[in-house]
């Protein structure tokens, strides 16, 4: 687990110094260690920050190369079958210098080519120079748990684990990405989702993609390497499928044990979490956990799970200390970023550095494989009733001409009125036409080029192959939608802290499983959530207390009420920051409309906290990396 950075020159030699300066940036990234290697042309350099988890030996350190020095290599995250993999090369005379799975993944490149990623399992992002050919290939995993910025300007390219360095480094003119901001603010403020960022020419790689560039004619391909087959009508019993998912969750779990240094679990005292405890092998371990004070729920169902398993408990309480977190978060974000849970994990993270672990698993996906929101209820049934489009048709719907949708009804009706494959960005596209007008000034209007924020949803709902609406539904939630808290706040909060965030469900042969898992023995009921990942509790019986398996569903942080906390503690706090003068700066919000949400919101007459908690991030992003 480390950050990894690259420029790749067309014309003249690289400067190494700029290297340093963009490895300097990623130094929480890897504290263990910092490598560099530049090209016989001087044209290529790589940089590296090490956080030593497999092969702690100076031998595990990168930039590497294989045996011929043809093939170099930076690599941020973990191949967990590396072990298998590397077994299968040894049949092929392959001699290794190292026990690292960095050496295994050059070795698959030579063998494979870009096809090299479909052997892996794991999460990664990489960037492979191959000499003999002039290619440079760089590739990030199915889920995108681990990211690549990039920007192509002039007679360059760079890359990076962050945007910080990206933007510090390349000289570029700070300019606002209009669409990316607007997407921002329409997905429900939470992220820009890839491939936008925050700044007008800076790119994130998607998730399961990799970029290909000749390093003689500097042509540029960019590929998505995998769509899920989710197409599996499966009909097994449920018995026989219980098995299954027993057998697949614990192989995830078993093999992210793999590690040279401790692994420690954040224990939530949810199933999740707790099923990962539980089907750990090895024994002794630390669990972290965070909540509103001694008494919060949370910390008393990771009491219980902790002592049935005698683990070595750590748990903590959310300091108020305002908005100081958001500062740090912004920071390694490099843009708004918008999850209230990212700031208890932010606290967390730091809390688990200070115990010198390096390494812990989490629980995200889980809910997005097995249906564990109350979403899912709505939108299970919300599929079945518009399989009437398929008897009746779209026209009754069409006669309405909906086109800007106000209320419940309304907004069914415009659903039932378009394809189902453009159904999950039409929520994106309402969210967009209710809050735009309002919201953004004339000037932030007309700058926008993608003015459809659904495009983006609909290409990923369609990827996946399958005919099932309510499966391309959960697909996009975890490509794309949720990305948010299933991966990027994993990422930036533990690398923050040099800390590596592992995560059994978001494994893709059991994401592949649990796609195709029967949707009725993931939920049981249209309306009662008692009973959702029907299939997870079932399993947990066997090892998990009956009050940990149907306790009433809070999710990290859940009794940390920040909304309300933005009414009380923090109601100056954030007054003075919203309008301290950076969002009026921009030229881009009607400010008296921002005001109304905030007395609104004070008061107690609407709920306006992800908006203005979303507008506090554009605040800080801005102060931070714009205002100078």
């Amino acid at each position: 687990m480390c950050g990894i950075n690259g420029i790749i020159s067309f014309k003249a030699p690289v400067d190494e110094h700029r290297i340093k300066k963009m490895n300097s940036c990623l130094e929480h990234r890897g504290p263990d260690g910092e490598g560099v290697w530049v090209s016989p042309d001087k044209k290529v350099v790589l940089g590296h920050r090490r956080l030593s988890i497999i092969d702690l030996s100076e031998k595990g350190s990168q930039p590497m190369h294989d045996s011929s020095k043809k093939l170099w290599i930076v690599f941020n995250g973990e191949i967990y079958n590396y072990v298998e993999l590397k077994e299968g090369l040894k049949k092929d005379k392959v001699k290794f210098a190292s026990d690292s799975d960095t050496e295994v993944i050059l070795y698959l490149y030579q063998k494979y080519g870009p096809k090299c990623v479909e052997k892996l399992r794991g999460m990664f992002a990489f960037c492979i120079i191959d000499l003999k050919n002039n290619k440079a290939f760089l590739a990030r995993d199915r889920m995108g748990k681990k990211p690549i910025i990039f920007c192509q300007k002039d007679d360059e390219f760079i890359f990076s684990s962050e945007i910080k360095p990206v933007v510090d480094v390349f000289g570029l003119e700070k300019e606002i990405d209009l669409d990316g901001l607007n997407h921002f603010l329409s997905h429900v403020y939470f992220h820009v989702p890839a491939p936008y960022t925050i700044f007008k020419n800076v790119k994130k790689l998607e998730p399961a993609s990799y970029i290909e560039i000749n390093l003689k004619t500097k042509k540029t391909k960019i590929e998505k390497y995998w769509r899920p087959d989710l197409s599996d009508e499966n009909n097994a019993e449920f018995e026989k499928e219980k098995e299954e998912y027993l057998k697949n969750i614990k192989e995830s779990v078993n093999i992210r044990e793999r590690s040279d240094v401790p692994v420690g679990v954040l224990l939530s005292g949810g199933l999740d979490s707790s099923t990962i405890l539980a089907l750990m092998e090895h024994k002794n371990v630390h669990t972290f956990a965070i909540g509103y004070d001694k008494n919060d729920p949370e910390l008393e169902r990771a009491r219980i799970v902790s002592k049935k398993f005698k683990t070595k408990h750590h748990e903590y309480t959310f300091e108020e200390t305002g908005l100081s977190y958001l500062k740090s978060l912004i920071e390694y974000a490099g843009e708004p970023f918008n999850v209230p849970s990212a700031l208890y994990a932010m606290q967390l993270s730091e809390k688990i550095k200070n115990e010198k672990i390096k390494v812990v698993m989490n629980g995200a996906g889980a809910d997005e494989y097995f249906c564990g929101y109350s979403h899912h209820n709505t939108l299970w049934l919300l599929t079945k009733i518009m399989r009437l489009k398929k008897v009746i048709g779209r026209w009754p719907f069409k006669i309405f001409d909906v086109k800007t949708p106000s209320t419940k009804l309304t907004e069914f009706i415009r659903l039932m009125s378009i394809p189902d494959d453009k159904t999950k960005g039409e929520f994106y596209r309402i969210a967009n036409q209710k809050l735009a007008p309002k919201l953004y000034s004339e000037k932030f209007i007309n700058g926008i080029k993608q003015k459809d924020v659904g495009l983006l949803i609909d290409k990923t709902f369609n990827e996946t192959k399958t005919s099932d609406t309510f499966k391309k539904h959960f697909y996009c939630d975890i490509a794309l939608a949720n990305a948010h808290s299933m991966t990027y706040t994993s990422d930036i909060t533990g690398m923050a802290n040099s800390i590596e965030i592992r995560s059994p469900f978001l494994d893709h042969e059991l994401f592949l499983f649990g796609g195709n898992v029967p949707t009725k023995f993931k939920l049981r009921s249209y309306f009662s959530r008692k009973y959702n990942k029907y299939i997870m509790k079932k399993a947990a019986e066997s090892f998990l207390p009956e009050e940990i398996v149907y306790a009433k569903k809070m999710g990290f942080g859940y009794n940390i009420k920040l909304h309300q906390l933005m009414r009380s503690e923090l109601k100056n706090e954030v007054e003075i920051r919203l309008f301290r003068g950076n969002l009026e700066k921009t030229k881009l919000f009607n400010m008296n409309f921002i005001r109304e949400c905030f007395d609104e919101h004070s008061n107690g007459k609407k709920n306006y906290g992800e908006l203005l908690l979303g507008l506090l991030c554009i605040d800080e992003w801005f102060e931070q990396f714009m205002k100078n």
